[in-house]
């Protein structure tokens, strides 16, 4: 029986040089943290593959809550939305595929924002040995501190810039909401792909820091 936990890039960051201290605090507390090669890739890949077969400007979906935000403004139906998972729940399926081996095992995955986590906790819900929380959650559960927001997120603005010509970047919920609707009553596809961040300027703006 083992307890594998996974913090998230944006709450390891946060802590900077500090940061082997936690994962000492963390270890003495009976986890073994756990990691596995950047998912980045793999997800970009999904999107250049959807792409080649779209015929409308695509909705970046690795933030759930971007997505429930344009369809509560019904905004999502002049677009692409693709079925592709969050990097967060790609990367908990691969540490489960190669941690979880006993029954008795369990996997802890910590989350930037309660969004991502029940979004995260609902895409594993038929896996019984996992389990999400933010990373506040986490901290306080265990009388931890979290050192709350950090400067710059480690994923950015910028994701597709490399993969797609027209990028529409975006972030925060009022210019999301006021820059897809102009998109929308635009009479020409302007972009290839709206990247979207419901926290301003990323994640690590999330509540669950």
């Amino acid at each position: 029986m083992a307890k594998y936990l996974w913090v998230n890039p944006v709450a390891s960051k946060m802590y900077g040089e500090h940061l082997p201290e936690v994962e000492k605090q963390l270890e003495q507390l009976g986890y073994i943290l756990v990691g596995c090669e950047p998912q980045l890739d793999y997800v970009r890949n999904q999107y250049v593959a959807f792409a080649k077969e779209a015929d409308r400007t695509i909705l970046d979906c690795r933030c759930p809550e971007s997505i429930a935000l344009l369809e509560k403004h019904d905004l999502t139906k002049h677009f692409e939305v693709p079925e592709i998972e969050p990097i967060l729940v790609r990367t908990s399926r691969v540490l489960y595929e190669r941690y979880v081996k006993e029954e008795g095992d369990e996997l802890i995955i910590t989350c930037p924002c309660t969004q991502l986590r029940e979004f995260t906790a609902e895409r594993l819900a038929d896996k019984k040995n996992v389990s999400c929380y933010s990373w506040k959650e986490f901290v306080e559960l265990e009388g931890m501190k979290s050192l709350g927001a950090i400067d710059s997120s480690p994923i950015p603005l910028g994701f597709f810039d490399s993969t797609f010509d027209q990028v529409l970047r975006l972030s925060s919920e009022e210019e999301i909401v006021s820059e897809v609707r102009k998109v929308s009553e635009a009479d020409e596809r302007q972009y290839d792909i709206v990247e979207l961040l419901y926290c301003k300027d990323g994640c690590n703006n999330g509540n669950g820091i």
